[in-house]
């Protein structure tokens, strides 16, 4: 693959402007023509047609005339050129040239890389022929074994044997009766608990996992995150709150101050809603509320007489 050199200002010079825009995509197809195949800036009149299906031009004649006319093409007897190709294109013999240059490159480092490999002493065509000698493994499904009991008793003479003489040994016992106190055994002194030759257990028993409680919030704080506009960082808010530890009356205060303050003409505009964490903190409940809009309903201004927890304008 070559490289073909395009200059950067091409599509604001006055040759190309004048060429147009088919004429400029013309140009650009026959500098990737003449690039690919080494023709030096030649171009056949027989690839004209080609150059103007790379194009997607219609009128490939036309554009070709423009492009000559303007200077960006020379006709010659078998069809164009490009001006001036090899002042900014290598030559034919150039490019094979490096091409032949960078193969010998490369076919001289690996030889190096293999000679110190053999000085290393990897071999390295045996290596090649046992890769190809000792293919991937194939993994196959390993055999199961499947219980005498599953495979059922008809048809097996030595199962029905094996169940005969079981049926035989059990006849053979005596009888025990139910109510009469038998003795323990050896292997039933071993499961005795209490007893010194228990054996003991390979398990410790596995301390009792604490279940987490779920957390509760404060009293009153739910009231306050629903009527608080700002949900941000809620954990930090509940710290707050309990830093307060805000009675019974001091939140109704806070409440009916959020209500007001989101009445307020600051509110309107959401940035200046700080975080509840920190209007709890600055206690900005005793924040006077710039607003002309009637009292809040729902509110008793005798509740907050004398402006102690709230000021708020337009209030009694």
């Amino acid at each position: 693959m070559a490289w073909v050199k395009l200059d950067d200002q091409f599509f604001r010079h006055p040759k190309a402007v004048e060429a147009g825009r088919d004429g400029r995509d013309l140009y650009i197809a026959s500098l990737c023509y003449c690039g690919s195949a080494l023709t030096d800036g030649v171009i056949p009149g027989r690839a004209l047609r080609i150059l103007a299906a790379d194009a997607e031009i219609d009128d490939a004649a036309e554009a070709a005339e423009r492009l000559v006319a303007v200077g960006l093409w020379v006709r010659t007897s078998t069809g164009f050129m490009v001006h001036d190709y090899h002042d900014y294109n290598p030559t034919k013999e150039r490019v094979l040239a490096t091409r032949d240059a960078r193969a010998e490159a490369g076919s001289k480092g690996g030889k190096q890389k293999s000679s110190k490999l053999l000085d290393a002493g990897y071999d390295v065509a045996s290596d090649t022929s046992q890769a190809k000698s000792n293919p991937v493994p194939v993994p196959r499904p390993l055999p199961v074994e499947i219980p005498v009991d599953d495979l059922g008793t008809g048809g097996s003479g030595g199962d029905s044997e094996l169940a005969a003489d079981e049926h035989a040994a059990d006849a053979a016992q005596p009888e025990s009766d139910p109510d009469e106190p038998q003795e323990p055994t050896e292997e039933t002194t071993d499961a005795l608990p209490g007893t010194d030759d228990a054996p003991p257990s390979s398990e410790a028993p596995s301390p009792a996992q604490p279940v987490p409680k779920p957390e509760k919030d404060p009293p009153g704080f739910p009231a306050f995150w629903l009527a608080y506009p700002n949900k941000t960082d809620r954990k930090a808010a509940v710290e707050q709150w309990q830093r307060l530890k805000p009675n019974s009356e001091l939140q109704g205060a806070i409440l009916a101050a959020v209500e007001a303050q989101k009445r307020g003409r600051k509110w309107q505009d959401p940035r200046y809603v700080k975080a509840p964490h920190r209007w709890l903190r600055d206690r900005n409940w005793h924040d006077e509320t710039e607003t002309e809009e009637m009292p809040i309903r729902g509110l008793d201004p005798e509740k907050y007489k004398g402006g102690k927890h709230l000021a708020v304008r337009g209030m009694t």
